[in-house]
Parts: C-alpha cells; structure tokens; sequence
C-alpha cells in the first residue's frame, strides 16, 4: 500500500507536512547545486519554513507570493549540465507541488511530490550522481 493511501483519509494540514517534509528531505540536493554553480540556495529554504507557517497558522495570505518565489528557482537543465541540476530541479517542482496540495488540497498533487522525491533519488543511481551522500543529512 503506497503512502499516498495511508494518507488518504489524513487531515489536510497532516498531508500538507508530509509534503513539505519530503521538499524538506530533498533541500540538501538543491544547497549542494546552488553551492556548485555559486548561486543562493537559502531562498527554498525560507519558502519551506514560510509554508510550515502558512499550514500551522491555516493563513493562506502569503502562499501565492509563495508559489511565484518557487517557480524562479528552478533551475533549467538546458543550462546546467549536471546531475546535480536534475535533482536541484526535482526539488524545486517538488515544492510546487507542495504548494499546489497547500493551496488547493488536489490530493493528486501528494503523488506527485513522492514522485519528485523518487525521481531525485534514482537519478543518483541511473545517472551516476558524483556524490551518493548528498541525501544524507550530515554530508
């Protein structure tokens, strides 16, 4: 039985922070790609804590502001080069998604984000990714 069923009959705060704790998993991904190409890598970061907010405090005021933030960090594949940009990106839609399930509790969207979460991770299996320690929490 996949997650997605067991969470099926959650609470939709409940779900929500299931979604934000697999972004929240991924964020070490997207801070080693932002380290690698020197970009910033605190704004996710931020953008995960400000929706924890916006779940435990049920105010939905700064979610759009939110969603538009996430969008401009996806990092383009055609520019990067590098398996550490497909998993950077893997995170980053994984929070639109997250965001997505926030918002509009379109429970698809829970699928999705344990789909992004997979995703992440197979590419450091199929594509070789340089450094299999990148998800773990200690580097």
């Amino acid at each position: 039985m996949a997650i997605e069923d067991e969470l099926g009959e959650a609470p939709s705060a409940l779900v929500s922070i299931f979604c934000l704790l697999a972004v929240e998993r991924l964020l070490n991904v997207y801070e080693a790609f932002a380290k690698r190409f020197s970009m910033p890598y605190q704004g996710l970061k931020i953008i995960v804590e400000k929706a924890y907010d916006v779940v435990l405090d049920s105010d939905i005021a700064d979610l759009n502001s939110l969603r538009f933030s996430v969008e401009d960090l996806v990092p383009d594949t055609e520019e990067y080069s590098d398996v550490l940009a497909d998993q950077a990106q893997c995170t980053v839609i994984c929070m639109v998604y997250a965001l997505e399930y926030v918002s509009e509790s379109d429970f698809s969207m829970v699928e999705y984000v344990s789909q992004k979460l997979e995703e992440s991770i197979d590419i450091i299996g199929y594509e070789g990714g340089d450094d299999t320690r990148i998800l773990t929490r200690g580097k």
